[in-house]
């Protein structure tokens, strides 16, 4: 199992849009957590998927099922440091 972090940017910040992503997003299993950020990105997401190829369907289909997403960025954790300490 892979962690991935994605950053998307809304292409609107009204409170309509943002609520219409935050639904769909609730749909996604593979969400693990859905973070509203501050900076460039609208949020940052915990995705896990099974390996890359899994992946690359999941972004995909997050690509077509999250509505108002103008840029996508994509991070792929290598490690969790602090769940090295439980």
């Amino acid at each position: 199992m892979i962690d991935v972090m994605v950053d998307i940017c809304l292409d609107h910040q009204a409170c309509d849009h943002r609520a219409r992503f935050e639904e769909a997003v609730r749909r996604c299993p593979e969400v693990r957590e859905c973070l509203l950020v501050t900076h460039d990105m609208s949020y940052r997401l915990r995705v896990q998927a099974h390996g890359l190829e899994s992946f690359e369907t999941l972004r995909r289909t997050l690509a077509e099922r999250l509505p108002g997403m103008k840029r996508m960025c994509t991070t792929f954790v290598l490690r969790d440091v602090l769940k090295e300490r439980a």
